[in-house]
């Protein structure tokens, strides 16, 4: 399944999907931190679903640290979903 990811944080991100997923249901995502993260589906919205990632190792953690670091923080309005 392919998808666009949207927002990124330490413990998650969201993204739009080209296939339907259910809340609750564990994932994997990848490319996330060089590698597979496990996730599982905390929201959806149509097609555009939040994650909550599992089971980080030490290594992905601070790789997600340090990509939110180089990113520009987002300041708009809420997306509201």
């Amino acid at each position: 399944m392919q998808g666009i990811s949207i927002e990124i944080s330490q413990s998650g991100m969201s993204a739009i999907t080209s296939d339907s997923l259910t809340v609750n249901e564990t994932v994997e995502l990848e490319p996330i931190a060089a590698g597979k993260v496990s996730a599982l589906v905390r929201r959806a919205v149509g097609r555009v679903y939040g994650f909550e990632f599992l089971n980080l190792t030490p290594e992905q953690g601070h790789k997600i640290t340090e990509i939110c670091k180089s990113l520009p923080l987002y300041r708009g309005k809420s997306l509201g979903i």
